[in-house]
């Protein structure tokens, strides 16, 4: 072991004695550590670049980037492939210029103070070593900094990369070797700081690569060229210099192109939600004018939204939330319940181009079975999830809807299938014959309308159209109008006045203006009530045996004049089917005075 010991020593006196020259070269101990300490760390990054390399094929990624710029910058003309790209184009111009002025504007006023020194330097008569290039190349660059500040409507998308480069080449003129820029080495690094700056962030406000690559190629040549000229005292190493340059070129292209690539699709997004959204807002409003009520449902068949309408449907009371509820939960029957699980768990990855209908029976708060259609359409929410959009449309044979031909009457006899059509009285109004009756009854039926009796106390509800249970809500059985209206007395005075207007072809009133409760669902309706037809005004003056009263067969209905003495008062069988239209509907949530059904 001792002469091991005594080799050892002499080889760290060995090492020492290499190692002292460079200390008396200028190299203290303290750069000695600097040197191997990132010495070091940079020797841990290249092992771990290799590494990765070998591992992820790191060199494929970059060759696939580079490749993928150059797709960019040869199709930057290329038109977009959908409207929302064509938009989102549209918008990233917008944003684009908007940053080009708001740059614009900073570099103006930041200019000012550097300006207000010139001129008093001039004033001073102050030596001054710059050329009349530079001058000229100074006064070209604050010009169009001024312009774009006094008029910022000068920059547009036209003109965007005229300033652009304009800017940009007064910034490389700037920093340029003589006999452009006769710099004094002193301010060389100051001059390539501020121009630096400038150059970064017009390339960020402008971002598109195939303006913002060769303009910062045009500076980083221009400040090398610079810095190889002005080499002393003040710039010891150009070299290293240059080569800061150039990464600082490079990490700004990059940066601006990322930034411009994650704007772009950040709006796209950004519209694309948008669009989906109002689309989806009118899928609803569509399925809304056709039925009832609209919810949506997970694939399992869970309520995801609150659904009050649906509780007001269903007659369970106001502000019922039905939100995490089973949609299957609701029917009567085992067999609904399957047959509406089997629909949303097949054929997941199929494209449904049409709605699904299925018929259900459901139960509501009166303990009454509704005989429901179920329209139901799948879509991906923006979870990637598979949800449906599931509209309810009820069938009540009792409060009807207006069915299409079950309405249908024959016509008089002696007509020869020809239609009659409406024949005006001297009052303005129209006395209707049965088909064109139940043509309006067709066309009204997306109107929110109301058939009452107005021969029962309270007025009951008979009918209900599709509108008005979309609109305002869903009548119960047995339900009187008179208990929900407010100012009932004024409203039966209105209608009395109204039918007699329509008897004796008096100028008819005005609507009126109710107020009612939506049954159960807490919500005030506000509108005008106007007397839209008397369902059996043509078949009282008619003669049993479809004659009129000369006799004669004829379709036209029987003119009524103003005043007319031998005109006769509709009987009880008229005013069992009143049609009442609702028009001008404001909703408002009720307080606790305001009465129901």
């Amino acid at each position: 072991q001792g002469p091991s010991r005594f080799l050892f020593r002499g080889r760290l006196l060995r090492a020492a004695q290499r190692l002292s020259p460079w200390t008396m070269f200028g190299l203290p101990a303290r750069n000695i550590a600097t040197i191997v300490a990132l010495g070091g760390l940079s020797l841990v990054v290249v092992i771990w670049l290799l590494c990765s390399a070998a591992r992820s094929s790191l060199c494929s990624n970059v060759v696939n980037a580079l490749a993928r710029i150059a797709h960019a910058v040869r199709s930057w003309k290329r038109a977009p492939a959908d409207e929302v790209a064509v938009e989102a184009q549209k918008r990233d111009r917008k944003q684009k210029v908007l940053h080009m002025q708001r740059i614009c504007k900073v570099m103006a006023l930041l200019s000012l103070p550097i300006n207000l020194a010139k001129v008093f330097q001039c004033v001073r008569m102050d030596a001054r070593p710059d050329t009349i290039a530079h001058d000229a190349v100074v006064f070209v660059l604050h010009s169009t900094l001024t312009v774009t500040l006094v008029l910022p409507r000068a920059v547009s998308w036209r003109t965007i990369d005229v300033v652009y480069c304009t800017l940009v080449s007064c910034a490389a003129l700037f920093v340029a070797p003589p006999p452009i820029s006769d710099a004094h080495d002193d301010n060389l690094i100051s001059h390539l700081i501020g121009m630096n700056m400038i150059v970064a962030a017009l390339a960020v406000a402008r971002r598109d690569v195939y303006v913002v690559l060769p303009m910062n190629a045009l500076f980083t040549l221009a400040s090398g060229t610079s810095m190889w000229v002005h080499e002393g005292p003040y710039l010891t190493a150009p070299a290293f210099v240059f080569f800061i340059q150039c990464c600082t070129m490079l990490m700004v292209t990059g940066g601006a192109c990322i930034l411009d690539s994650t704007w772009r699709a950040l709006i796209y997004e950004g519209l694309a939600v948008t669009a989906a959204r109002q689309l989806l807002s009118a899928a609803t409003g569509l399925l809304r004018s056709c039925c009832d009520t609209v919810v949506e449902v997970d694939s399992e068949g869970v309520i995801t939204v609150p659904a009050h309408d649906l509780g007001s449907f269903l007659l369970r009371g106001p502000g019922y939330n039905l939100h995490g509820y089973r949609l299957a939960d609701l029917m009567v029957d085992a067999e609904d319940r399957d047959v509406f699980q089997d629909r949303l768990l097949s054929k997941k990855e199929v494209c449904m181009d049409m709605a699904e209908s299925i018929h259900v029976r459901m139960r509501d708060g009166n303990n009454v079975v509704l005989r429901l259609q179920l329209l139901f359409l799948r879509f991906t929410h923006i979870d990637d999830s598979t949800r449906y959009m599931v509209g309810i449309r009820g069938n009540f044979p009792g409060l009807g809807e207006h069915g299409g031909q079950d309405g249908l009457r024959p016509l008089a006899p002696g007509s020869d299938g020809e239609e009659p059509t409406p024949r005006p009285s001297s009052s303005g109004l129209s006395v209707v014959t049965p088909a064109a009756a139940d043509a309006m009854s067709a066309a009204s039926d997306l109107l929110p309308v109301l058939v009452v009796d107005c021969t029962a106390p309270g007025f009951p509800v008979v009918e209900c159209s599709v509108g008005f249970r979309a609109r305002i809500g869903r009548v119960p059985p047995s339900g009187m109008l008179l208990d929900a209206v407010k100012h009932g007395t004024l409203f039966v005075q209105w209608l009395q006045h109204a039918l007699h207007s329509m008897v004796y072809g008096a100028p008819p009133p005005d609507d009126c203006e109710v107020t009612l409760r939506v049954p159960r669902s807490g919500v005030v309706v506000a509108a005008a009530c106007r007397v839209l037809r008397v369902g059996s005004a043509y078949d009282a003056a008619r003669a049993p045996d479809g004659q009129g009263p000369d006799g004669e067969h004829g379709a036209e209905g029987p003119d009524i004049e103003d005043g007319a003495e031998g005109a006769a008062p509709l009987g009880p069988d008229a005013l069992r089917r009143v049609e009442l239209v609702f028009l001008n509907i404001r909703l408002r949530r009720a307080g606790p005075s305001h009465q129901s059904w």
